[in-house]
Protein backbone atom coordinates (compact mmCIF):
# COMPACT_ATOMS: atom_id res chain seq x y z
CA UNK A 1 0.00 0.00 0.00
CA UNK A 2 1.16 3.88 -1.19
CA UNK A 3 0.52 5.19 2.07
CA UNK A 4 3.01 2.77 4.27
CA UNK A 5 5.26 4.12 1.75
CA UNK A 6 8.14 2.98 4.78
CA UNK A 7 7.88 -0.50 5.42
CA UNK A 8 4.36 -1.40 5.46
CA UNK A 9 0.79 -0.38 6.57
CA UNK A 10 1.17 -1.34 10.90
CA UNK A 11 4.41 0.56 10.67
CA UNK A 12 3.15 3.53 9.56
CA UNK A 13 -0.14 3.46 11.04
CA UNK A 14 1.79 2.96 14.39
CA UNK A 15 3.58 6.87 13.46
CA UNK A 16 -0.02 8.19 12.65
CA UNK A 17 -1.57 6.67 16.10
CA UNK A 18 1.36 8.51 18.24
CA UNK A 19 0.95 11.52 17.26
CA UNK A 20 -3.24 11.23 17.07
CA UNK A 21 -3.77 12.10 20.46
CA UNK A 22 -0.91 14.98 20.19
CA UNK A 23 -2.83 16.40 17.09
CA UNK A 24 -6.28 16.26 19.06
CA UNK A 25 -4.80 18.07 21.54
CA UNK A 26 -3.15 20.64 18.84
CA UNK A 27 -6.91 20.92 17.26
CA UNK A 28 -8.65 21.79 20.61
CA UNK A 29 -6.22 24.03 21.34
CA UNK A 30 -6.12 25.56 17.73
CA UNK A 31 -10.23 25.89 18.02
CA UNK A 32 -10.16 27.72 21.00
CA UNK A 33 -7.46 30.10 19.98
CA UNK A 34 -9.04 30.84 16.91
CA UNK A 35 -11.89 31.90 18.78
CA UNK A 36 -9.94 33.73 21.51
CA UNK A 37 -7.00 34.59 20.06
CA UNK A 38 -7.10 35.38 16.32
CA UNK A 39 -4.06 37.48 16.22
CA UNK A 40 -1.96 34.62 15.97
CA UNK A 41 1.76 34.75 13.39
CA UNK A 42 -0.12 34.89 10.21
CA UNK A 43 1.18 32.23 7.88
CA UNK A 44 3.66 33.37 4.68
CA UNK A 45 2.37 32.54 1.00
CA UNK A 46 5.05 29.92 1.00
CA UNK A 47 3.46 27.92 3.95
CA UNK A 48 0.07 28.58 2.34
CA UNK A 49 1.59 27.28 -0.91
CA UNK A 50 3.36 23.85 0.66
CA UNK A 51 -0.17 23.39 2.64
CA UNK A 52 -1.92 22.92 -0.74
CA UNK A 53 0.80 21.12 -2.25
CA UNK A 54 0.39 18.34 0.53
CA UNK A 55 -3.30 17.78 0.12
CA UNK A 56 -2.18 16.92 -3.44
CA UNK A 57 0.02 14.88 -2.50
CA UNK A 58 -2.26 12.97 -0.40
CA UNK A 59 -4.93 12.80 -2.83
CA UNK A 60 -2.61 11.11 -5.04
CA UNK A 61 -1.49 8.84 -2.52
CA UNK A 62 -5.34 8.29 -1.50
CA UNK A 63 -5.81 7.49 -5.68
CA UNK A 64 -3.02 4.96 -5.89
CA UNK A 65 -4.69 3.53 -2.94
CA UNK A 66 -8.68 3.44 -3.64
CA UNK A 67 -8.33 4.31 -7.68
CA UNK A 68 -5.61 2.21 -9.24
CA UNK A 69 -2.20 1.97 -8.77
CA UNK A 70 0.01 4.21 -9.82
CA UNK A 71 -2.88 6.86 -10.82
CA UNK A 72 -1.88 9.46 -8.40
CA UNK A 73 1.49 9.30 -9.87
CA UNK A 74 0.13 10.54 -13.02
CA UNK A 75 -2.19 12.69 -11.82
CA UNK A 76 0.65 14.78 -10.30
CA UNK A 77 2.98 13.86 -13.51
CA UNK A 78 5.24 11.39 -11.72
CA UNK A 79 6.84 8.10 -12.92
CA UNK A 80 5.08 5.05 -11.57
CA UNK A 81 8.55 3.89 -10.53
CA UNK A 82 8.35 6.93 -8.02
CA UNK A 83 7.10 6.88 -4.19
CA UNK A 84 5.20 9.32 -2.50
CA UNK A 85 7.13 10.45 0.15
CA UNK A 86 8.12 14.06 0.54
CA UNK A 87 6.53 14.22 -2.39
CA UNK A 88 5.00 17.78 -1.78
CA UNK A 89 8.01 19.44 -2.06
CA UNK A 90 8.22 18.85 -6.16
CA UNK A 91 4.63 19.65 -6.61
CA UNK A 92 4.48 22.99 -8.40
CA UNK A 93 0.94 24.57 -6.89
CA UNK A 94 1.44 27.59 -9.19
CA UNK A 95 0.65 25.30 -12.40
CA UNK A 96 -2.64 23.74 -10.80
CA UNK A 97 -6.36 25.39 -11.42
CA UNK A 98 -6.74 26.38 -7.62
CA UNK A 99 -2.87 27.42 -6.92
CA UNK A 100 -1.77 29.21 -9.53
CA UNK A 101 -3.57 32.56 -8.35
CA UNK A 102 -2.73 31.90 -4.00
CA UNK A 103 -0.18 34.84 -4.50
CA UNK A 104 -3.19 37.30 -5.32
CA UNK A 105 -5.67 35.46 -2.49
CA UNK A 106 -2.42 36.20 -0.27
CA UNK A 107 -2.21 39.50 -1.34
CA UNK A 108 -6.40 40.78 -0.74
CA UNK A 109 -6.50 37.80 2.43
CA UNK A 110 -3.38 39.46 4.73
CA UNK A 111 -2.66 43.14 3.02
CA UNK A 112 -5.99 44.01 1.74
CA UNK A 113 -4.39 44.56 -1.68
CA UNK A 114 -6.39 44.29 -4.57
CA UNK A 115 -3.51 43.25 -7.51
CA UNK A 116 -3.67 45.05 -10.46
CA UNK A 117 -6.20 43.75 -13.26
CA UNK A 118 -7.14 40.80 -10.55
CA UNK A 119 -10.17 42.27 -8.98
CA UNK A 120 -12.75 39.88 -10.86
CA UNK A 121 -10.47 36.64 -9.47
CA UNK A 122 -11.47 37.52 -5.91
CA UNK A 123 -15.00 36.79 -6.09
CA UNK A 124 -15.63 33.31 -3.88
CA UNK A 125 -18.80 33.31 -5.48
CA UNK A 126 -18.58 34.30 -9.35
CA UNK A 127 -15.22 33.36 -10.04
CA UNK A 128 -13.81 29.96 -10.99
CA UNK A 129 -10.48 29.54 -9.44
CA UNK A 130 -11.58 31.05 -6.06
CA UNK A 131 -15.28 29.71 -5.83
CA UNK A 132 -13.13 26.02 -6.64
CA UNK A 133 -10.41 26.91 -3.95
CA UNK A 134 -13.22 27.64 -1.29
CA UNK A 135 -14.86 23.95 -1.96
CA UNK A 136 -11.61 22.74 -1.92
CA UNK A 137 -10.84 24.29 1.48
CA UNK A 138 -14.68 22.97 2.85
CA UNK A 139 -13.50 19.57 1.82
CA UNK A 140 -9.90 18.96 2.78
CA UNK A 141 -8.40 22.08 4.92
CA UNK A 142 -8.38 22.62 8.19
CA UNK A 143 -10.30 19.75 10.63
CA UNK A 144 -13.19 18.48 8.30
CA UNK A 145 -11.67 16.00 6.46
CA UNK A 146 -11.37 12.46 7.79
CA UNK A 147 -8.41 10.25 9.69
CA UNK A 148 -7.27 8.67 7.08
CA UNK A 149 -6.91 11.33 5.19
CA UNK A 150 -4.15 13.04 7.21
CA UNK A 151 -2.88 9.57 7.26
CA UNK A 152 -1.99 10.00 3.59
CA UNK A 153 -0.57 13.49 4.88
CA UNK A 154 1.38 11.65 7.01
CA UNK A 155 2.71 9.60 4.43
CA UNK A 156 3.62 12.37 2.13
CA UNK A 157 5.30 14.32 4.58
CA UNK A 158 6.10 11.93 7.59
CA UNK A 159 8.14 15.20 9.32
CA UNK A 160 3.69 16.98 9.54
CA UNK A 161 3.15 16.88 13.42
CA UNK A 162 0.20 19.36 13.10
CA UNK A 163 -2.79 20.44 11.29
CA UNK A 164 -1.82 23.57 8.83
CA UNK A 165 -5.05 25.75 8.99
CA UNK A 166 -3.15 28.57 6.82
CA UNK A 167 -5.68 27.65 3.84
CA UNK A 168 -8.86 27.74 5.83
CA UNK A 169 -7.33 30.65 7.57
CA UNK A 170 -6.91 32.86 4.25
CA UNK A 171 -10.14 31.37 2.78
CA UNK A 172 -12.03 32.94 5.55
CA UNK A 173 -10.61 36.05 5.20
CA UNK A 174 -11.12 36.36 1.66
CA UNK A 175 -14.50 35.91 2.12
CA UNK A 176 -14.74 38.13 5.38
CA UNK A 177 -13.21 41.06 3.17
CA UNK A 178 -15.21 40.42 0.19
CA UNK A 179 -18.42 40.88 2.35
CA UNK A 180 -17.09 44.32 3.95
CA UNK A 181 -15.76 45.35 0.41
CA UNK A 182 -19.71 44.66 -1.62
CA UNK A 183 -21.27 46.06 1.66
CA UNK A 184 -23.05 42.55 2.75
CA UNK A 185 -23.73 42.08 6.50
CA UNK A 186 -20.95 40.77 8.59
CA UNK A 187 -20.42 37.91 11.03
CA UNK A 188 -18.72 38.60 14.71
CA UNK A 189 -16.35 36.04 13.33
CA UNK A 190 -15.25 37.53 10.21
CA UNK A 191 -15.15 41.08 11.83
CA UNK A 192 -12.52 39.40 14.41
CA UNK A 193 -10.43 38.10 11.41
CA UNK A 194 -10.04 41.51 9.54
CA UNK A 195 -9.81 43.54 13.08
CA UNK A 196 -7.18 40.74 13.89
CA UNK A 197 -8.86 40.79 17.14
CA UNK A 198 -10.41 37.60 18.94
CA UNK A 199 -14.47 37.04 18.76
CA UNK A 200 -14.91 37.50 22.40
CA UNK A 201 -13.40 41.24 22.00
CA UNK A 202 -15.77 42.46 18.83
CA UNK A 203 -18.55 40.15 20.68
CA UNK A 204 -18.36 42.54 23.38
CA UNK A 205 -18.86 45.57 21.45
CA UNK A 206 -22.14 44.51 20.29
CA UNK A 207 -23.34 44.97 23.91
CA UNK A 208 -25.55 47.56 25.42
CA UNK A 209 -22.89 48.63 27.59
CA UNK A 210 -20.43 49.83 24.31
CA UNK A 211 -20.74 53.37 23.67
CA UNK A 212 -20.11 56.06 20.94
CA UNK A 213 -17.58 54.41 18.19
CA UNK A 214 -17.07 51.45 20.03
CA UNK A 215 -20.37 50.30 19.99
CA UNK A 216 -21.34 47.40 16.90
CA UNK A 217 -25.02 46.52 17.21
CA UNK A 218 -26.41 43.76 15.66
CA UNK A 219 -29.02 43.42 13.46
CA UNK A 220 -32.47 40.95 13.73
CA UNK A 221 -30.28 38.41 11.62
CA UNK A 222 -27.48 38.85 14.63
CA UNK A 223 -25.18 40.23 11.77
CA UNK A 224 -23.65 43.40 11.44
CA UNK A 225 -24.41 45.76 8.57
CA UNK A 226 -21.88 46.64 6.09
CA UNK A 227 -21.83 50.22 7.14
CA UNK A 228 -21.56 49.37 11.27
CA UNK A 229 -18.89 47.04 10.23
CA UNK A 230 -17.16 49.43 8.18
CA UNK A 231 -17.16 52.03 10.97
CA UNK A 232 -15.93 50.34 13.44
CA UNK A 233 -13.39 48.94 11.21
CA UNK A 234 -11.93 52.01 10.05
CA UNK A 235 -11.32 52.90 13.74
CA UNK A 236 -9.02 50.51 14.22
CA UNK A 237 -7.26 51.41 10.88
CA UNK A 238 -3.35 50.84 11.67
CA UNK A 239 -4.34 49.37 14.66
CA UNK A 240 -5.12 46.09 12.90
CA UNK A 241 -7.74 46.48 10.73
CA UNK A 242 -5.72 46.70 7.18
CA UNK A 243 -8.42 49.19 4.54
CA UNK A 244 -8.78 47.33 0.96
CA UNK A 245 -6.85 48.86 -1.47
CA UNK A 246 -6.41 48.54 -4.88
CA UNK A 247 -3.09 49.06 -7.03
CA UNK A 248 -3.25 50.29 -10.64
CA UNK A 249 -0.88 49.25 -13.20
CA UNK A 250 2.05 51.89 -14.33
CA UNK A 251 0.94 54.91 -17.05
CA UNK A 252 2.07 54.62 -20.02
CA UNK A 253 6.07 55.87 -20.24
CA UNK A 254 6.45 55.34 -16.49
CA UNK A 255 7.34 52.02 -16.27
CA UNK A 256 10.69 51.75 -15.11
CA UNK A 257 10.26 53.02 -11.75
CA UNK A 258 7.96 49.42 -11.15
CA UNK A 259 8.69 46.19 -10.59
CA UNK A 260 6.40 43.44 -11.48
CA UNK A 261 5.87 40.25 -10.05
CA UNK A 262 5.05 36.97 -12.13
CA UNK A 263 1.63 37.15 -11.34
CA UNK A 264 1.06 40.78 -12.34
CA UNK A 265 2.86 40.25 -15.76
CA UNK A 266 -0.39 38.24 -17.89
CA UNK A 267 -2.53 40.87 -17.07
CA UNK A 268 -0.11 43.54 -17.27
CA UNK A 269 0.29 42.40 -21.06
CA UNK A 270 -3.67 42.13 -21.01
CA UNK A 271 -4.53 45.52 -20.04
CA UNK A 272 -1.74 47.38 -22.09
CA UNK A 273 -3.01 44.86 -25.54
CA UNK A 274 -6.67 46.55 -24.69
CA UNK A 275 -5.47 49.84 -23.56
CA UNK A 276 -3.30 50.22 -27.16
CA UNK A 277 -5.29 48.18 -29.91
CA UNK A 278 -8.98 49.17 -28.19
CA UNK A 279 -11.36 52.50 -29.04
CA UNK A 280 -14.89 53.33 -27.78
CA UNK A 281 -16.23 51.24 -31.05
CA UNK A 282 -13.97 48.00 -29.10
CA UNK A 283 -16.30 48.37 -25.67
CA UNK A 284 -17.70 44.96 -25.92
CA UNK A 285 -14.72 43.17 -26.32
CA UNK A 286 -13.20 44.00 -22.97
CA UNK A 287 -16.41 43.07 -21.74
CA UNK A 288 -15.69 39.54 -23.44
CA UNK A 289 -12.17 39.28 -22.55
CA UNK A 290 -13.07 40.23 -18.87
CA UNK A 291 -15.35 37.66 -18.98
CA UNK A 292 -13.14 35.00 -20.38
CA UNK A 293 -10.13 35.44 -18.97
CA UNK A 294 -8.89 34.90 -22.39
CA UNK A 295 -8.81 35.76 -25.83
CA UNK A 296 -11.25 33.66 -27.45
CA UNK A 297 -10.32 33.27 -31.26
CA UNK A 298 -13.99 31.93 -32.27
CA UNK A 299 -15.61 35.76 -31.40
CA UNK A 300 -14.81 37.97 -34.05
CA UNK A 301 -13.48 40.89 -32.46
CA UNK A 302 -11.01 39.04 -30.67
CA UNK A 303 -9.73 37.07 -33.79
CA UNK A 304 -9.38 40.91 -35.46
CA UNK A 305 -7.28 42.47 -31.91
CA UNK A 306 -5.32 39.17 -31.98
CA UNK A 307 -4.36 40.08 -35.82
CA UNK A 308 -3.36 43.36 -35.10
CA UNK A 309 -0.88 42.39 -32.23
CA UNK A 310 0.14 39.72 -34.12
CA UNK A 311 1.53 42.30 -37.02
CA UNK A 312 2.72 44.74 -34.56
CA UNK A 313 4.79 42.43 -32.27
CA UNK A 314 5.50 39.74 -35.24
CA UNK A 315 4.95 36.73 -33.03
CA UNK A 316 2.20 34.12 -33.53
CA UNK A 317 -1.50 34.29 -32.20
CA UNK A 318 -0.10 30.60 -29.94
CA UNK A 319 2.68 32.67 -28.62
CA UNK A 320 0.39 36.11 -27.83
CA UNK A 321 -2.60 34.21 -25.89
CA UNK A 322 -0.09 32.32 -23.64
CA UNK A 323 1.55 35.48 -22.76
CA UNK A 324 -1.68 36.42 -21.05
CA UNK A 325 -2.55 33.28 -19.00
CA UNK A 326 -1.25 31.58 -15.66
CA UNK A 327 0.60 30.91 -14.50
CA UNK A 328 3.29 32.54 -16.20
CA UNK A 329 4.99 30.80 -19.40
CA UNK A 330 6.47 33.16 -21.26
CA UNK A 331 9.27 32.17 -23.49
CA UNK A 332 12.41 34.58 -23.11
CA UNK A 333 12.83 34.83 -26.97
CA UNK A 334 9.19 36.23 -27.33
CA UNK A 335 10.67 39.46 -24.88
CA UNK A 336 11.22 41.98 -27.64
CA UNK A 337 8.23 40.99 -30.02
CA UNK A 338 5.61 41.30 -27.10
CA UNK A 339 6.90 44.38 -25.20
CA UNK A 340 6.77 46.44 -28.91
CA UNK A 341 2.88 45.18 -28.93
CA UNK A 342 2.43 46.48 -25.45
CA UNK A 343 4.44 49.82 -25.91
CA UNK A 344 7.00 49.56 -23.19
CA UNK A 345 11.28 49.06 -23.14
CA UNK A 346 12.24 45.58 -23.75
CA UNK A 347 15.16 45.41 -21.89
CA UNK A 348 12.84 46.33 -18.61
CA UNK A 349 10.25 43.89 -19.56
CA UNK A 350 12.64 41.32 -20.27
CA UNK A 351 13.90 41.53 -16.97
CA UNK A 352 10.58 41.32 -15.57
CA UNK A 353 9.82 38.37 -16.79
CA UNK A 354 13.33 36.77 -16.09
CA UNK A 355 12.85 37.75 -12.86
CA UNK A 356 9.62 36.02 -12.37
CA UNK A 357 10.91 33.08 -14.31
CA UNK A 358 13.97 32.39 -12.95
CA UNK A 359 14.02 34.06 -9.26
CA UNK A 360 17.56 32.80 -7.95
CA UNK A 361 19.15 32.30 -10.66
CA UNK A 362 18.61 36.31 -11.91
CA UNK A 363 19.48 37.35 -8.23
CA UNK A 364 22.74 35.28 -9.02
CA UNK A 365 23.20 37.51 -12.32
CA UNK A 366 22.72 40.97 -10.59
CA UNK A 367 24.40 40.03 -7.26
CA UNK A 368 27.62 38.02 -8.33
CA UNK A 369 29.38 39.20 -5.55
CA UNK A 370 26.56 37.96 -2.94
CA UNK A 371 27.02 34.05 -4.50
CA UNK A 372 30.66 33.72 -4.83
CA UNK A 373 32.69 31.76 -2.43
CA UNK A 374 35.58 33.30 0.11
CA UNK A 375 38.93 33.49 -2.21
CA UNK A 376 40.83 33.51 1.16
CA UNK A 377 42.28 30.29 3.21
CA UNK A 378 40.98 31.22 6.34
CA UNK A 379 37.30 32.17 4.96
CA UNK A 380 37.27 35.29 7.10
CA UNK A 381 33.59 36.60 6.85
CA UNK A 382 32.59 39.27 4.33
CA UNK A 383 33.10 42.97 4.85
CA UNK A 384 30.76 44.26 2.39
CA UNK A 385 28.33 43.31 -0.16
CA UNK A 386 25.36 45.28 -2.38
CA UNK A 387 21.71 44.55 -2.60
CA UNK A 388 19.40 45.02 -5.71
CA UNK A 389 16.07 46.77 -4.39
CA UNK A 390 13.05 46.01 -5.75
CA UNK A 391 9.81 47.58 -5.23
CA UNK A 392 8.51 45.98 -2.26
CA UNK A 393 11.93 46.74 -0.24
CA UNK A 394 11.47 50.30 -1.14
CA UNK A 395 7.52 50.21 -0.52
CA UNK A 396 8.21 48.49 2.87
CA UNK A 397 11.66 49.71 3.76
CA UNK A 398 13.16 46.71 4.25
CA UNK A 399 16.70 45.40 2.75
CA UNK A 400 17.04 41.76 2.70
CA UNK A 401 20.46 40.09 2.12
CA UNK A 402 21.23 36.94 1.08
CA UNK A 403 21.94 34.48 3.88
CA UNK A 404 25.31 33.69 2.41
CA UNK A 405 26.57 37.30 3.91
CA UNK A 406 25.65 35.94 7.34
CA UNK A 407 29.19 35.76 8.58
CA UNK A 408 29.29 39.89 8.40
CA UNK A 409 27.20 39.75 11.24
CA UNK A 410 27.35 38.40 14.76
CA UNK A 411 25.86 35.13 15.32
CA UNK A 412 24.33 36.69 18.62
CA UNK A 413 22.49 39.27 16.91
CA UNK A 414 20.64 36.92 14.29
CA UNK A 415 16.97 35.47 15.23
CA UNK A 416 14.50 34.14 13.49
CA UNK A 417 11.60 36.31 11.78
CA UNK A 418 8.59 36.48 14.60
CA UNK A 419 10.56 36.17 17.56
CA UNK A 420 11.18 38.67 20.02
CA UNK A 421 14.16 41.23 19.39
CA UNK A 422 17.44 40.51 20.11
CA UNK A 423 19.34 41.83 23.25
CA UNK A 424 22.97 42.04 21.03
CA UNK A 425 22.19 44.38 18.72
CA UNK A 426 24.18 46.54 15.78
CA UNK A 427 24.31 49.81 14.90
CA UNK A 428 23.71 50.63 11.15
CA UNK A 429 24.60 53.95 9.99
CA UNK A 430 22.96 55.58 6.66
CA UNK A 431 22.31 59.13 5.17
CA UNK A 432 22.78 62.20 6.93
CA UNK A 433 24.89 61.49 10.32
CA UNK A 434 21.97 59.15 11.08
CA UNK A 435 21.96 55.69 13.28
CA UNK A 436 20.22 52.53 14.26
CA UNK A 437 20.12 49.81 16.62
CA UNK A 438 18.59 46.84 15.22
CA UNK A 439 18.94 42.79 15.04
CA UNK A 440 19.21 40.75 12.07
CA UNK A 441 16.12 38.27 10.99
CA UNK A 442 15.97 35.42 9.24
CA UNK A 443 13.14 35.55 6.70
CA UNK A 444 14.03 32.48 5.05
CA UNK A 445 16.94 29.91 4.10
CA UNK A 446 18.06 32.14 1.24
CA UNK A 447 17.15 35.65 3.50
CA UNK A 448 18.35 37.91 6.30
CA UNK A 449 17.37 41.27 7.14
CA UNK A 450 17.97 44.09 9.91
CA UNK A 451 14.49 44.07 11.38
CA UNK A 452 14.58 48.37 11.33
CA UNK A 453 12.80 49.25 8.70
CA UNK A 454 14.81 52.50 6.09
CA UNK A 455 11.66 53.46 4.52
CA UNK A 456 12.13 57.50 4.35
CA UNK A 457 15.37 56.90 3.49
CA UNK A 458 14.91 54.60 0.74
CA UNK A 459 11.58 57.06 -0.70
CA UNK A 460 12.15 60.58 0.87
CA UNK A 461 16.05 61.23 0.92
CA UNK A 462 16.68 59.25 -2.23
CA UNK A 463 13.63 59.13 -4.08
CA UNK A 464 14.93 55.05 -4.97
CA UNK A 465 13.64 52.64 -7.91
CA UNK A 466 13.54 49.03 -8.58
CA UNK A 467 17.34 48.39 -10.08
CA UNK A 468 18.57 51.11 -7.58
CA UNK A 469 21.42 49.33 -5.43
CA UNK A 470 22.43 49.54 -1.52
CA UNK A 471 26.08 48.83 -0.23
CA UNK A 472 26.40 47.22 3.39
CA UNK A 473 29.73 47.37 4.48
CA UNK A 474 31.15 46.70 8.03
CA UNK A 475 32.88 49.38 9.02
CA UNK A 476 34.00 48.22 12.95
CA UNK A 477 33.09 45.51 15.11
CA UNK A 478 28.98 45.13 15.39
CA UNK A 479 29.14 48.84 13.58
CA UNK A 480 27.60 48.91 9.77
CA UNK A 481 27.01 51.31 7.00
CA UNK A 482 24.85 51.49 4.49
CA UNK A 483 25.63 53.33 0.87
CA UNK A 484 22.68 54.26 -1.37
CA UNK A 485 23.62 53.61 -5.35
CA UNK A 486 21.80 54.86 -7.90
CA UNK A 487 21.68 53.06 -11.51
CA UNK A 488 21.99 55.10 -14.94
CA UNK A 489 18.54 54.32 -16.60
CA UNK A 490 19.81 54.43 -20.62
CA UNK A 491 16.21 54.45 -22.83
CA UNK A 492 16.42 54.04 -26.84
CA UNK A 493 13.90 54.82 -29.17
CA UNK A 494 12.68 53.14 -32.35
CA UNK A 495 13.05 55.43 -35.14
Amino acid sequence: MEIIAYNSFMQNYCIFTQTISKKENMKKNTSKSRQVEINAPVPTLLQIQTELSLKFGAIAVLANEMFMPKSGNRMLGLPDEDGLIKVYDRIDVGKTFIGKLLPVYYAYAYEGRILPGQEKNLDPFGSNEVELLRDFVDMFGGSSHSEYFELAELAVNSNREADAYGLTDMMERIMARHYLDNHFPMSIKGIALLANLNERTVKNATSSKAAGKNQLPLNENGEVNASDAQRWLMARAGRGFIPTTRTEFPEQGKESNVQLIGIEIPAFIKHRILERFTNDQWGEIEIEIASNQKFDESMPLESQLLDRVVEVSGLTKDEIKKAMQYPLGIAPHTCSGLAKAIGVDPTWFTLQVMQALYPNEMDMVLNPQNYRPPTNQDSSPLSALEVTLTEAMIKHGYIDIPSIAKSMFPSDCIQEDGAPSMQKLITIRYGMNQSTETDICVKSEKTISPRKRFTSWLQTENAAKPGDRVRIERIAESEYQLRFQAILTITTKEH
